[in-house]
């Protein structure tokens, strides 16, 4: 690889959407106590009820796993958030310090810099 070629721009609406859709995953888990009172109200035998149940307490007992999940996807993202942050940062140095070089040159009429430190 020769080149870096990050467009932070692209970087956040990506991690926008990522963000969007963490936030939609782990709503979809988070009304699970909701649901056993609606499963119970539809349903209307007992062996109906008793299956309700058993289905809300099977997703209840992932909701642990979906929050781990969810607390990984906004970690990932952090990260390549803070990423393309030091890059654009990074950048920004090396752009200042280039600059201070050049005016120091002009200054002093050494133009070492641009060959490299000679």
């Amino acid at each position: 690889m020769t080149a870096w070629s990050i467009e932070p721009d692209g970087v956040v609406a990506v991690l926008t959407k990522v963000q969007g859709s963490a936030e939609t995953f782990a709503r979809t888990f988070a009304d699970v106590e909701t649901a056993q009172g609606e499963l119970n109200a539809g349903v209307g035998s007992d062996i109906l009820v008793s299956s309700a149940v058993a289905v809300v307490d099977l997703i209840s007992s992932q909701v642990p796993r979906v929050q781990g999940i969810n607390a990984r996807i906004l970690a990932c993202a952090t990260g390549a958030g803070d990423a393309a942050l030091a890059y654009v940062q990074g950048h920004e140095d090396m752009a200042d310090k280039t600059q201070a070089a050049a005016v120091q040159a002009l200054a002093s009429n050494d133009l070492s810099f641009g060959q490299g430190g000679r």
